[in-house]
C-alpha cells in the first residue's frame, strides 16, 4: 500500500492529496518542511525521481523490509508496468518475434541475467534464437550478423552504457527491429528504439526489482509459442528428446542411473 501512496504523491495535485489524507493545508505544509523540502512541488519531483530510478538508496541503520514488502512491491511493479503498455503493442511484438528469421538477445550490465533467461525461454519455443554477450568487445562482430527482418531484444536498466542509443541506431540501420526492455528513466535509448517497454522496478531493498521484466519475457514466450503452433511444439519436442539423450540431468522422463532423484 505504501508504494501506491508514493506513486500517488508523484502525480496528484496538492489539494487532492490533502483531501485523501484528510488534513489541513497548514498541516501538509508543515510536514513537507519537516521532511526537508521547501514546498510540495519539490517533494513531488523528488518522488518522481525516485520512481524513475527504481530501488531506493537505503540509509545506514534503516530497518530491514519484511519479505511481504518485497512481494507487495513486485505485485505493484507488474500491475503498474502492464497498465502502461498497450496490449496491441504486445500482440504485435509477439507476432514479430514469432515471424522473424532470427532473434538476438542482449543484456547490459545488471540486465545480463535477464537476457540469459529470455534467450533460454524463447529458444525453447522457436529456432534461431541467439544470445549476444554483454561484453562490449564483441558487439561489433555480433551486430554485423544481423540481417534485415531480424529482431534484437535489449535488456538495459538504469546506469545504461552511454553508447546504447548508437548501438540501437546501428541495429536499425542493418534492418533489425529493435525492442528495448528498460525502466522508466530511459531517455535517448528509448526514443531511438522501434519499441520501448518500460518496467516499474520499485523495491524496498537496495536493488531494483526485475519482476516486471521477467513477466514480459513470460508473456512474449507464450505469445510466440501460440503463434508458431505445431512448429513450436515440434521444436520443444526435439529439444526434450536431446535433453534425454545428451544431458546428464534428472527429468520426468528419465531417472538417473543410480535410481535416485535430485
Amino acid at each position: 500500500m505504501f508504494l501506491t501512496y508514493q506513486a500517488d504523491m508523484g502525480h496528484l495535485r496538492k489539494e487532492a492529496l490533502i483531501r485523501l489524507a484528510d488534513v489541513s493545508r497548514s498541516t501538509a505544509d508543515r510536514l513537507v518542511r519537516r521532511l526537508g523540502y521547501r514546498n510540495y512541488r519539490e517533494l513531488q519531483q523528488s518522488v518522481r525521481n525516485d520512481f524513475s530510478w527504481g530501488a531506493p538508496q537505503v540509509p545506514e541503520g534503516a530497518v530491514a523490509p519484511n519479505w511481504s514488502d518485497v512481494i507487495e512491491a513486485d505485485r505493484f511493479n507488474i500491475t503498474e508496468t502492464f497498465s502502461t503498455i498497450d496490449p496491441a503493442e504486445i500482440e504485435a511484438l509477439c507476432e514479430r518475434v514469432a515471424s522473424a528469421p532470427k532473434v538476438w538477445v542482449m543484456g547490459l550490465r545488471a540486465s545480463v541475467g535477464l537476457a540469459e533467461i529470455a534467450t533460454h525461454y524463447l529458444g525453447q519455443v522457436r529456432r534461431g534464437v541467439h544470445g549476444i554477450s554483454g561484453d562490449s568487445a564483441t558487439w561489433s562482430r555480433d551486430l554485423a550478423l544481423l540481417d534485415p527482418g531480424d529482431v534484437l531484444l535489449i535488456f538495459a536498466f538504469r546506469r545504461r552504457p552511454t553508447v546504447l542509443p548508437r548501438l540501437i541506431t546501428e541495429a536499425r540501420r542493418l534492418g533489425a527491429t529493435t525492442v528495448l526492455i528498460t525502466d522508466i528513466s530511459a531517455g535517448a535509448s528509448a526514443r531511438v528504439a522501434d519499441h520501448a517497454l518500460r518496467c516499474s522496478g520499485q523495491s524496498p531493498s537496495p536493488l531494483i526489482s526485475f519482476s516486471a521484466a521477467i513477466t514480459i519475457v513470460n508473456v512474449l514466450t507464450l505469445g510466440v509459442a501460440q503463434r508458431l503452433g505445431e512448429a513450436s511444439r515440434k521444436h520443444m519436442d526435439d529439444v526434450n528428446k536431446l535433453v534425454r539423450s545428451v544431458e546428464a540431468v534428472s527429468s520426468p522422463y528419465q531417472r538417473p542411473r543410480d535410481g535416485t532423484a535430485d
